[in-house]
């Protein structure tokens, strides 16, 4: 059994990954955890032991403290969005230009039936959500595929013969209106497969004054981009065993 993972060994990890002072994480984190968003308890080593999907909800709500006002709204919103659009888009090595750059997506496919095609690929821990799952079950997969080395699986697989593949992770926060979108990339210098899942609120597209509740009123879209960073680094918690 693995070792327990606690709220503070979280945060600061996340922190750290994120190249934000503690304080910028703790507090979205401590207004979650007191709407019962994340797993709660004892404080400090061998408290309460934390999970991926908390993870998730820490990363989410990190976001949201940017996004808008009330934090617990937005995580709300955003962890309960269901998946509506997939794209997947491949790339190959241009014919006419330079070794190593790829020309222009020459192919593209789109389903919405709620699921991630993952064409080109295997990532099972997505692949086997249900149907219109929500971005904090999808956001969860994704940390729990790091943490089970699923994209270097993912990456022999669809490379068998290719030493320098490598993969991306992106993970993008929108408001006012609600949406995010997921983006996993496989490539190499000859060749790239990438899918795109868009998740959003579907009820608060008809809404007439999306600024006035839990997002700051403004003509401008806000985004909040994450990278691979923070996932890694919380995933590697749960790898490693964390706290004693």
């Amino acid at each position: 059994m693995g070792k327990s993972i606690s709220s503070g060994t979280l945060k600061a990890t996340l922190a750290k990954a994120l190249h934000l002072p503690e304080r910028k994480v703790d507090y979205p984190y401590r207004v979650v955890q007191e709407h019962g968003e994340v797993s709660r308890g004892k404080r400090g080593r061998g408290g309460a032991g934390q999970t991926p999907r908390d993870g998730a909800t820490a990363i989410t709500a990190v976001a949201m403290s940017f996004i808008g006002d009330e934090v617990i709204k937005g995580v709300r919103d955003f962890s309960s969005m269901p998946l509506i659009h997939t794209a997947h888009i491949t790339h190959t090595e241009a014919p006419d230009g330079p070794p190593g750059v790829l020309s222009a997506p020459d192919g593209w496919s789109e389903i919405s039936d709620g699921t991630w095609q993952c064409s080109g690929f295997r990532l099972p821990h997505l692949q086997q959500l249900p149907e219109r799952h929500s971005f904090i079950d999808a956001l969860t997969a994704v940390i729990e595929a790091a943490r089970d080395n699923a994209f270097e699986a993912a990456i022999r697989g669809a490379y068998p013969d290719e030493d320098s593949a490598y993969h991306s992770i992106e993970v993008v926060f929108s408001g006012p209106q609600p949406s995010a979108s997921i983006k996993i990339e496989l490539k190499t210098n000859k060749r790239s497969y990438c899918e795109e899942a868009a998740y959003f609120v579907e009820d608060l597209i008809f809404v007439e004054d999306l600024t006035s509740s839990a997002y700051k009123a403004s003509a401008f879209e806000i985004s909040i981009k994450i990278d691979f960073q923070p996932i890694y680094a919380i995933a590697a918690l749960f790898r490693e065993g964390g706290d004693d």
